[in-house]
């Protein structure tokens, strides 16, 4: 039996064992109620507030509905799980939460095992098992080229490790004699008798750099060696970069509703590694006839195709786009081959749906496949783990969360994005008060409209400051996505509801990037919600921004993103290498699952029947799925 005290949420998988039928009992109350799903805090506010004593209620009891029955994780039943953990045997697990956002690091770290970083060279034996270990560094170093698509240009014509060894500390000791100004030209003849090519360096001082880290990593690996190694090798020439919406590098245009944020961080990504890299990038996105202000814009775009072969005129939302992925990684294919003529070295997607074409198209040309993950939308919707059922019509769940964990698994790397601003009409009456000033779309997800009615409900904080948020259209009418018209109204409603003429300003969204940066320096300029009042010492929060910027352009600078995407690229081509059998083995059983489950549900919007039937299938298919992402 429970009893009332401060940690009757603690005595609960006690009291459950000891007593299942006063457990039931108690949870027939919260069913009397009409309580369905109880999250873990309306579960212990119910405890704490008086919910305990259900325990002990005397009513009759009755018979809890089958479908209203406790959940535990051990009362599952027999879902069906995908091992996928099983084909990464020779892959380290990572389980520090310091890991994260570390991998390149970590792969540093794991490769010199790889590479017989531990063996003690010596006895015959163990330097040709040492070699051995280092044979496929040999072979991925054979297949580079120094022009892309060059057959004739490799880096070097070497077919053993003893051999590329010997070379290394003879093209050492001549590069180190010659004069700094000294060019390739003059060293290429002498480089050439020992099987070293172009690539390694235009002047003496790059080429005995180059060459000396790989001396370091055949030698002896460490992950500092192997870092600056893979730094400067030549291996990553060609990026592609899938972003599906359309409706992004136009004049005035940064996106749809529900894109608009994640448009702008391409196109900054996209500008960086166009300015900070050497290779050639391409970028790729939807052709929409119907879009306007698109001329001398660099940007390859491909067109959706209908069942019936015609290009799709009109935009569609980013929930209803899964039907039309597949067929567009294959003319993107083409295009790219085309184009490049060759294949690209890295393959990078944007958000679920360049995700998924990303994937289509590296298991097809056989590249590196780079993903960003700006949030799966399973943590970013209330509850759509569990109502996903309810959802699926209009969100489409199943085919996101599927294309979600299908991209991500096959990926060789992650980038994890945490974009957020927070995102109303109206004028400011006192405009000598502090402004809270947010930005960003007119969704659920930002819950601007949460914002409004916190700020209404709290006549003190109105009293303070002003309130001024930008983001989406004013009038509904104006919009063609469901979501944002829902957030319109109920702006306008919370607006009249509190009153809030006169305190609050709510513009529409903008599209002039500059001017959007001026808005939060005059917002910083007025002293608003950017700053913290402090009567000891006013400095304080000039030297916080001061160090805060300085953390900015040591660590967070596009042009480091830049460099960190390159490196990965080229470390993770080699990673690949070395785990191809089990990388192909769960591409193998990963395309099973999108030919017999994803086909089927990105095509079965026009029967809902058959639709509910699969996403339910689906499912039971994913519920482990989740926790084998890298």
């Amino acid at each position: 039996m429970m009893r009332r005290s401060d940690s009757i949420a603690d005595m609960m998988p006690e009291a459950l064992r000891q007593s299942r039928y006063h457990m039931k009992r108690c949870f027939q109350r919260y069913v009397s109620q009409g309580t369905r799903l109880m999250k873990q805090q309306h579960l212990l506010e119910e405890l704490h507030g008086g919910g305990g004593s259900a325990a002990v209620d005397n009513k009759d009891s009755s018979r809890l509905a089958d479908d209203h029955a406790l959940r535990l994780p051990q009362a599952q039943g027999n879902p069906i799980r995908q091992p996928l953990g099983a084909l990464d045997l020779s892959t380290p697990r990572l389980t520090l939460p310091s890991s994260i956002g570390n991998g390149m690091h970590l792969v540093s770290r794991f490769l010199p095992s790889r590479l017989g970083g531990g063996s003690r060279p010596g006895t015959g034996t163990a330097t040709e098992k040492t070699s051995s270990m280092k044979k496929p560094l040999l072979d991925y170093l054979l297949v580079l080229r120094y022009r892309p698509g060059d057959q004739q240009n490799k880096l070097l014509i070497i077919d053993t490790v003893g051999k590329l060894q010997a070379a290394l500390l003879l093209a050492q000791a001549f590069v180190s004699e010659q004069h700094p100004d000294t060019p390739y030209q003059q060293m290429a003849h002498r480089l050439q008798e020992w099987g070293l090519e172009k690539g390694w360096g235009d002047t003496p001082e790059a080429c005995g750099q180059t060459l000396a880290c790989l001396s370091e990593v055949l030698q002896a690996p460490d992950p500092a060696s192997i870092d600056r190694f893979f730094s400067r090798v030549p291996s990553v020439f060609d990026v592609v970069i899938f972003s599906v919406y359309g409706y992004f590098g136009q004049q005035q245009v940064l996106g749809m509703p529900d894109t608009g944020d994640q448009v702008v961080y391409i196109l900054d990504q996209t500008h960086t590694l166009w300015y900070h890299s050497p290779c050639p990038l391409l970028q790729l996105t939807r052709l929409i006839p119907e879009a306007k202000g698109t001329r001398h814009s660099s940007i390859l775009r491909v067109p959706f195709k209908t069942q019936d072969g015609q290009d799709m005129p009109h935009w569609v939302s980013r929930f209803d786009i899964y039907p039309y992925l597949e067929r567009y990684a294959q003319d993107s294919c083409a295009k790219i081959l085309d184009i490049l003529g060759r294949k690209p070295d890295l393959v990078i997607g944007n958000y679920t749906d360049g995700n998924l074409v990303a994937y289509l198209v590296s298991r097809k040309l056989g590249v590196s496949q780079g993903t960003i993950a700006h949030a799966l939308e399973k943590t970013k919707y209330e509850d759509s783990d569990v109502k996903w059922r309810e959802m699926d019509h209009k969100y489409h769940f199943s085919c996101q969360f599927t294309a979600d964990m299908i991209a991500m698994n096959t990926s060789d790397f992650i980038i994890a994005s945490t974009y957020q601003e927070i995102a109303g009409r109206g004028y400011l009456e006192n405009r000598s008060k502090p402004v809270i000033f947010s930005m960003a779309g007119l969704d659920k997800v930002k819950n601007i409209t949460g914002l409004v009615e916190w700020y209404g409900q709290d006549k003190r904080l109105r009293d303070l400051v002003n309130l001024v948020v930008v983001g989406g259209l004013l009038d509904p009418t104006q919009s063609k996505d469901r979501e944002e018209i829902e957030e319109i109204n109920k702006m306008h409603s919370l607006i009249n509801k509190y009153q809030l003429k006169g305190q609050i300003r709510w513009i529409k969204a903008q599209t002039d990037r500059v001017r959007n940066g001026e808005l939060y320096r005059c917002i910083a300029d007025t002293r608003g919600a950017f700053v913290q009042k402090c009567n000891e010492d006013p400095m304080y929060w000039n030297r916080m921004s001061t160090t805060g910027l300085q953390r900015i352009y040591e660590c967070y600078t596009w042009q480091i993103y830049a460099t960190k995407v390159l490196n990965m690229g080229s470390m993770y081509g080699f990673w690949r290498t070395l785990d191809k059998e089990e990388k192909q083995a769960k591409q193998q059983y990963l395309q099973m699952f999108y030919n017999l489950h994803f086909r089927k549900l990105k095509d079965a919007d026009k029967d809902s029947e058959n639709c509910e039937q699969l996403t339910w299938t689906c499912a039971a298919s994913l519920s482990s799925l989740g926790c084998c992402l890298k």
